[in-house]
């Protein structure tokens, strides 16, 4: 069975996030999330990346979805995913525990900018 992996991105400044956004331009955090779910999707996992899309609704692009994040505790739950990695947010781990989720959940922090 593929392992199914949910990243989870609070907010942006950069707009609708999804595999095209790198073409436009990305903050660090942003880049990151985009980066690493198209690595992810390359060795055969499924990706669910919660993030900003304003008025996009979900998109699909080859083993990645990309999700409005406000159905992150809702979906992340009823995908039963193996790892859970927030960026700079850990309100949503806690919120992923109340709500009954049981896999592994890690976070992403952005050290600095210079």
């Amino acid at each position: 069975m593929m392992k199914r992996i949910g990243l989870f991105l609070p907010q942006s400044s950069w707009g609708s996030i999804d595999g095209s956004a790198m073409n436009k331009g990305l903050g660090g955090r942003e880049t990151a999330l985009v980066a690493l779910a198209q690595e992810f999707s390359k060795v055969d996992v499924e990706v669910y990346a919660f993030v900003p899309r304003g008025e996009d609704g979900i998109a699909r692009e080859g083993n990645i979805r990309w999700i409005p994040n406000g159905y992150v505790i809702e979906m992340s739950i009823a995908l039963d995913l193996d790892l859970f990695v927030s960026w700079e947010n850990t309100q949503v781990l806690e919120e992923l525990k109340q709500a009954g989720f049981e896999g592994i959940t890690a976070i992403e922090m952005q050290v600095a900018h210079l």
